[in-house]
């Protein structure tokens, strides 16, 4: 639609999921303490196919309005797993159930059209859920059920340019870094990167 944007769905059923699978220390441990540390130090991961069949459902939207030279575009995804319950409960197949991004900025073209400018700002958003874990020996993931991750804002900022035939661009990424607690993670015990500038330059010698 013109004005309300475009929405997509997919509905998947998945029967032989086959996936990497983080195991928790067998070893007795006494306090919770010491089984987030031993979860964290000890990654086990073994090669598992589900029995169970899995139902996936995902929704998303996209829309940009614009106003004069500013804009707003904006996607939002759900998504929805349904998975029949195996015998010690786990479930294979996890994703964040909201996934929101949203992006506020100004365009327009300057000094005679020898400028083109764009700055703007962008967020994004996903809740909780139990993210799979990243092994770096097999450079893979492995799914878990144990830690979540998510519920935490990301915000930056961009300045695009163009003059003639070159292009400026920078970056200021999650520049609201020192807001969250710094509890925000990539992947289980992965943190994702703190505040960081990044500049680069296109200069394309022929037109």
């Amino acid at each position: 639609h013109p004005k309300w944007g475009q929405l997509e769905g997919k509905y998947e059923i998945i029967n032989n999921y086959t996936y990497f699978r983080n195991l928790l220390p067998q070893a007795k441990i006494v306090s919770s303490e010491e089984v987030k540390n031993r979860i964290e130090e000890e990654l086990v991961v073994t090669p598992e196919q589900s029995e169970n069949q899995i139902n996936y459902l995902k929704l998303r939207w996209n829309q940009q309005l614009d106003l004069g030279k500013f804009s707003l575009a904006n996607t939002v995804q759900y998504q929805k797993v349904t998975q029949n319950g195996a015998k010690d409960a786990f479930k294979p197949l996890n994703v964040p159930e909201w996934n929101v991004r949203s992006s506020l900025f100004f365009s327009s073209e300057l000094f005679g059209k020898a400028l083109y400018l764009q700055t703007g700002v962008t967020a994004q958003y996903f809740t909780k859920y139990y993210g799979d874990r990243y092994s770096a020996v097999i450079g893979e993931f492995a799914s878990q059920n144990h830690t979540e991750i998510g519920d935490f804002p990301r915000i930056d900022f961009f300045i695009n340019a163009k003059i003639q035939q070159t292009r400026v661009f920078l970056k200021f990424e999650h520049i609201n870094d020192d807001r969250t607690g710094y509890n925000y993670y990539a992947a289980p015990f992965t943190p994702y990167r703190d505040s960081i500038l990044r500049f680069g330059i296109v200069w394309n010698f022929f037109q």
